[in-house]
């Protein structure tokens, strides 16, 4: 009863993700790859965000 449970759930998740991919056209690898980009450079665009702030602020 599990395995097949189990098995179920696989097959569902895999539906899933292939619906996903088909409708974004993005694989899975690709997403870590930004998340990780996004993670990386998150420092950087916050502190860009801060001077276009403070430029604006003292405009």
């Amino acid at each position: 009863m599990y395995k097949k449970d189990l098995q179920d759930y696989k097959s569902y998740n895999n539906e899933r993700f292939y619906s996903y991919k088909e409708k974004t056209n993005v694989t899975l690898q690709e997403l870590k790859g930004s998340v990780l980009f996004l993670r990386k450079n998150h420092f950087f665009i916050t502190n860009e965000y801060k001077n276009e702030i403070e430029k604006l602020k003292h405009e």
